[in-house]
């Protein structure tokens, strides 16, 4: 006779309930972040069904925020930070500190990335804010929202920081030198 009130069949009960909430939790997060995404470009004039397919939605999203350049600079960041993860097992610290600042780079092309598509769609640094860090949450705010595509305009902080507006044509000629 099984008992079923052992503890192994209670913390295998318990690790499955876990694990059916957390996976559900997982898909409307994706769910949500799908159909945000596919709101976005319907609303931008582009198919909704860019949203499917994970780096071509990316790609997009920089298409209509930026301009298409700066997503191979996003895609080659993320492939660096990568490499520089698995390398860290290989060259140790260097590795961990190369992962760092291509870590640190990616969140500020990331974040860049964001700001304009907020701007693209007339909203403000606070909600490029929530883009960056809740992005399913506020990619499905922006496209169920009544705001309209303005296209891409340039972003509240190469107003606001004078600094960073050489920075960033500089790294515009560069990239208009390498023909991306």
């Amino acid at each position: 006779m099984k008992n079923y009130y052992s503890l192994p069949w209670l913390f295998s009960a318990f690790s499955f309930a876990v694990f059916a909430l957390l996976a559900l939790v997982l898909l409307s997060v994706a769910a949500m972040d799908i159909i945000g995404r596919w709101k976005i470009f319907t609303k931008a004039g582009e198919p909704g069904w860019k949203a499917l397919i994970p780096f071509y939605s990316e790609y997009t999203l920089f298409h209509l925020a930026w301009a298409d350049k700066y997503f191979w600079v996003w895609a080659g960041l993320v492939a660096a930070v990568q490499l520089a993860r698995g390398s860290g097992r290989l060259f140790g610290i260097l590795g961990g500190l190369l992962a760092l600042v291509f870590g640190i780079a990616l969140a500020a092309v990331t974040w860049v990335s964001r700001l304009r598509l907020a701007s693209s769609f007339g909203k403000d640094r606070s909600f490029a804010m929530g883009l960056f860090v809740a992005g399913p949450v506020f990619m499905a705010i922006l496209g169920f929202s009544h705001a309209l595509y303005q296209g891409p305009v340039p972003s509240p902080i190469e107003e606001t920081i004078p600094f960073v507006k050489p920075y960033v044509e500089k790294l515009e000629t560069k990239l208009r030198q390498l023909k991306l």
